[in-house]
């Protein structure tokens, strides 16, 4: 799907994956897309890939409502609602239809966080922590999560992060 910005996403859905999705055998297409009851589709009203984006989050609390009042409090929101374009929403880190068991294996967490975070990521991976994790070697040791919490993720610049913090 192109956006008038010119900015695109795609629209397809790779069966494989969502058959693999903790969705899959719960939900079917139309729980999350309720608006869309006829083919065509009706056109969509973004005009961004990243007010769609932000559109199919809204989705999520539907069912998700704690995790995304969590999130609320997190710097991803605060800066989605600043208006920053490459801001995360519940999609980018979870995905929408390939959905992972979002604890299992542990190191897809951090991993997930080095989509956005990669120069952090190496670093940790080359810790004792990173390099256990991502060896398979310890499940039991931090993950980013751990840290910065999954939701309500704490701007490790801000002082809310260090007085949290168990370091």
């Amino acid at each position: 799907m192109t956006f008038p910005d010119g900015s695109k996403i795609a629209t397809t859905i790779d069966t494989a994956a969502w058959k693999k999705s903790v969705h899959n055998q719960k939900l079917g297409c139309t729980d999350c897309h309720r608006n869309i009851t006829d083919h065509p589709h009706p056109e969509r009203r973004a005009r961004t890939a990243h007010e769609y984006r932000v559109d199919a989050a809204e989705t999520c609390k539907r069912c998700h409502y704690a995790y995304y009042t969590r999130a609320l409090d997190g710097i991803h929101y605060t800066q989605l609602r600043s208006g920053k374009i490459n801001a995360p929403t519940c999609v980018d880190c979870h995905g929408a239809h390939d959905t992972p068991n979002p604890r299992q294996p542990r190191a897809d967490i951090s991993r997930r966080c080095s989509r956005c975070h990669e120069k952090v990521y190496q670093r940790y991976v080359k810790s004792v922590h990173g390099h256990s994790v991502a060896g398979r070697t310890n499940d039991d040791v931090p993950v980013c999560t751990d840290c910065h919490g999954a939701h309500a993720i704490a701007d490790p610049r801000q002082q809310r992060f260090h007085l949290s913090s168990h370091t």
